[in-house]
């Protein structure tokens, strides 16, 4: 037994196991060992472009196109009015210009359910304004007419036009809104407003007298 019987036997170690950070440096190195991805734009947000003016004008040949082709199956009379408004699309709380970023985006469409918090603003600079002004003034075959007339709409989206010709002309139609978006164009001093809507002259049973209810503007 010589010496022996004073040496312990040593027991192999069990295998320590690692555990991974925890708190603060835990979420952070878990978050950055996560794959990249791409930022999506949402559904009703849409890269229109890079040039906002191409990009405008091609959207508006489209609707044109588009509607253009419905009139041919609502019949004689009616009318597509196309609105261009310019303005800036700012938040509600702020009142400060803002919109979605999408990198390489001249040109943002951005339809009523991302508006959310948002509201657009008509409107622009009186410089702008005068410089436009000075611009058409200078148009070959340019004529101004003055006109002036009053409405009335009606809560079922009927409206009656009068003028001040004598006797007055009276229209009598139904004008229903069938497309409005916005359109962020981040590298312009100005948003724009696309509003469609259709202008439907209405058949003699179908007009009505101008009643109390209705609202004048």
């Amino acid at each position: 037994e010589g010496g022996m019987s004073d040496m312990k036997r040593k027991e192999p170690e069990a295998p320590v196991e690692k555990k991974a950070a925890g708190g603060l440096l835990g979420i952070i190195g878990s978050v950055s060992a996560m794959p990249v991805q791409a930022k999506r734009a949402k559904p009703s947000e849409r890269n229109m472009g890079a040039d906002p003016f191409q990009t405008l004008a091609a959207r508006l040949h489209q609707i044109r196109d588009t509607f253009h082709a419905k009139l041919q199956e609502l019949g004689e009379g009616c009318v597509v009015e196309i609105e261009a408004k310019l303005g800036l699309i700012v938040d509600g709380q702020t009142d400060g210009r803002t919109g979605p970023f999408l990198p390489g985006a001249g040109a943002i469409e951005i339809l009523p359910a991302a508006m959310k918090g948002k509201k657009f603003v008509s409107g622009v600079s009186k410089k702008d304004f005068d410089a436009y002004s000075a611009v058409q003034e200078k148009l070959p075959n340019r004529q101004k007419i003055k006109s002036l007339t009053h409405a009335y709409s009606f809560p079922n989206r009927t409206r009656v036009q009068t003028d001040n010709a004598v006797p007055p002309r009276i229209i009598m139609e139904q004008k229903t809104k069938e497309l409005e978006f916005q359109v962020h164009l981040p590298s312009c001093p100005y948003d724009c407003r696309i509003t469609v809507s259709i202008e439907r002259p209405l058949e003699a049973s179908e007009q009505q007298e101008v009643g109390l209810d209705w609202e004048s503007h």
